[in-house]
């Protein structure tokens, strides 16, 4: 994808550097690049936003600075202040000092480089939006947007099991790691100092929550109204933001979801026209459905996408190597055909990711209620935090792994919940710090690898004033994402009578009416594996198709292909697997006894890492 890239290192590396900078370069993108003794510094991008050649230089030319991303406030500064993010930026550092970045809101990855001093600063945004990877090799300091680059300088490279047994409990890698154990990703909100061969990282901002959120309850109406006209202004400025600039150029992804018909509905507000959208999912899916008929009410151009059993194998490739084989998420191999489509039509995506998340999208989970509710981490709390996402179950595990990749994996997930169990006193704020930068930055935000190829992307959830705003929602608020249905219904109370995929309700309706409807999908779900299967559906009361169904594929359209690459020579030859146990679990499978999508899924995604970093 676009990036930046460079090398720091006591003698010139050019060839190095170039060979960095093409990994980058997947679709004939624009290329800077600044080359001075052992100073190497690059960019490429897609030449949409901040096209002035990179790296900048301060006016004496003490700094240089390349940057991929934008700034979209800073103090009284807004999009239309700014001008070049870049210089921007530049002139705030020399001006300043890095303190500064905590004021900085802004989507973006930066390097500033200190000639004087000979001192090289790598800069992630407060939420870690874009990645950004660095080594230390031989008293140098090696950097890019994407792993793939550290394969041109011939490194001495080891794979993480850790990173494994993350893809294997938690489908993606959890806190800083990547698939190498000597490559890692700049954290969220810091800074990387480079200086006389050694570094030191250090954090910039970290949200402080304040206890009271959690405490507060029965709220007045005064309160709740407060609470309300202050989401309200702040999701709007945050909106107004993201369409100050390229408005005629912005691509929007339609789900049936909230999020997206917040990002589309304002969208029209602030005047973006024509309101180009699609949609991914079969037809009678409910995304099909409802955003259909928000893009009718909006008058936007609507174009739907089916997803194939055929083109998905064969984006997943695709998406492995594009995203250096750090997730399995379906959502971007599910859209590549979409993306496609619009490239070079299109200049940017506007998407609001984890907003429904964050402000109570997961409450109604009894599992999240008892670590919400807890005081204190005992053991049992502890051990559900640690578990919480963890996806396939040990037995499994073990059973298809052989003994020593099983020991190598069993317990490498654990250690990043662990982190937050350790740094956060109160459950509660664990929770939420992790579902914001592990399901959120390396989760969520992992689709965006692969957006990035065609779009810049930008997203008003990151937004420093309204995530500032979203962590200290009370949690009364929260149920059922009142206060966010609420807001939304005020602003936009024709859109909220259009129902929501997955409740298949309106966004206006009630709490009460919602709790029902929780307690009616638990039933459905409880009679889908009883003799009521057939009443039930007949009825009307059967799941929503998604719009990836692998456990049918993989018994259907995709058997073959599944079960010649799962069992091939090749697979087996890795030395990782138990090849009996690894036969049951496909037999289990085909013969639709036992679900092992997901585990195949990722014994198939691994499979690609292998093919695509290591072979």
């Amino acid at each position: 994808m676009p990036g930046i890239a460079g090398i720091i290192s006591r003698v010139p590396e050019k060839g190095l550097f170039q060979a960095f900078l093409r990994k980058l370069n997947h679709l004939d993108y624009k290329t800077d690049s600044f080359s001075k003794e052992g100073v190497h510094l690059g960019r490429v991008h897609l030449d949409y936003v901040n096209r002035i050649p990179q790296p900048v230089f301060s006016e004496n030319k003490r700094y240089a600075l390349i940057m991929l991303g934008e700034i979209f406030s800073f103090r009284n500064k807004e999009p239309e202040d700014i001008g070049n993010d870049a210089d921007f930026l530049l002139n705030v550092l020399a001006e300043e000092g890095i303190s500064v970045l905590s004021e900085i809101n802004g989507q973006f990855v930066a390097v500033f480089h200190d000639f004087t001093r000979n001192r090289t600063i790598l800069i992630s945004d407060r939420y870690g939006t874009r990645p950004l990877y660095y080594s230390v090799q031989n008293k140098r300091l090696l950097f890019s947007s994407e792993v793939k680059s550290f394969l041109a300088a011939d490194l001495q490279l080891t794979v993480n099991m850790d990173a494994i047994s993350d893809l294997f409990h938690l489908r993606h890698l959890f806190g800083d790691k990547t698939m190498f154990r000597e490559i890692q990703q700049l954290p969220d909100a810091s800074i990387l100092i480079f200086e006389k061969d050694k570094i030191s990282i250090e954090k910039y901002y970290e949200f402080n929550f304040g206890e009271d959120i959690y405490t507060k309850s029965h709220l007045s109406k005064k309160q709740t109204d407060e609470q309300c006209e202050e989401f309200s202004a702040v999701i709007e400025k945050a909106m107004k933001r993201m369409y100050a600039r390229n408005k005629k150029d912005i691509l929007f992804s339609l789900s049936g979801g909230l999020d997206s018909r917040f990002v589309i509905s304002s969208a029209k507000k602030y005047n973006i026209d024509p309101l180009d959208a699609f949609t991914v999912g079969p037809p009678e899916s409910g995304d099909q459905k409802y955003a259909a008929m928000v893009a009718a009410k909006l008058g936007a151009r609507h174009k739907p996408f089916l997803v194939s059993p055929e083109h998905f194998w064969e984006n997943a490739r695709k998406f492995s190597f594009y995203s250096d084989a750090m997730s399995q998420i379906y959502g971007p191999v599910a859209v590549m055909p979409a993306l496609n489509d619009f490239f070079g039509k299109k200049k940017v995506t506007v998407s609001a990711q984890v907003i429904d998340a964050i402000v109570g999208g997961t409450l109604s989970r009894k599992r999240v209620r008892r670590i919400i509710n807890a005081q204190s981490f005992n053991e049992e709390i502890k051990n559900s935090f640690v578990n919480f996402y963890s996806r396939i179950s040990e037995e499994t595990l073990k059973s298809v792994f052989n003994d020593k990749t099983y020991h190598d994996i069993k317990d490498g997930y654990k250690i990043v919940p662990e982190e937050y169990t350790k740094r956060y006193i109160l459950p509660p704020h664990s929770y939420y710090m992790f579902l914001l930068n592990e399901y959120g930055r390396r989760g969520t935000l992992g689709g965006n690898v692969l957006t990035n190829l065609f779009f810049e992307t930008r997203m008003p959830s990151y937004d420093n004033d309204f995530m500032e705003f979203a962590l200290r929602i009370p949690l009364e608020l929260r149920e059922h994402q009142y206060l966010y249905r609420k807001v939304f219904t005020s602003l936009f109370p024709d859109l909220a009578k259009i129902e929501r995929e997955g409740t298949n309700l309106p966004i206006s309706v009630s709490n009460t009416r919602l709790k029902i409807k929780d307690i009616e999908k638990k039933l459905m779900i409880y009679a889908q594996q009883t003799p009521l299967k057939g009443l039930m559906n007949s009825l009307g009361f059967r799941p929503q198709p998604g719009y990836v169904n692998l456990a049918g594929w993989f018994r259907n359209e995709l058997r073959e292909k599944m079960v010649d690459l799962v069992l091939s020579k090749k697979v087996m030859s890795r030395g990782l697997y138990n090849e009996a146990g690894l036969r049951k679990i496909v037999d289990q499978h085909v013969s639709g006894t036992r679900d092992h999508a997901e585990l195949l899924w990722q014994i198939i995604n691994l499979e690609y890492f292998y093919e695509n970093f290591m072979d």
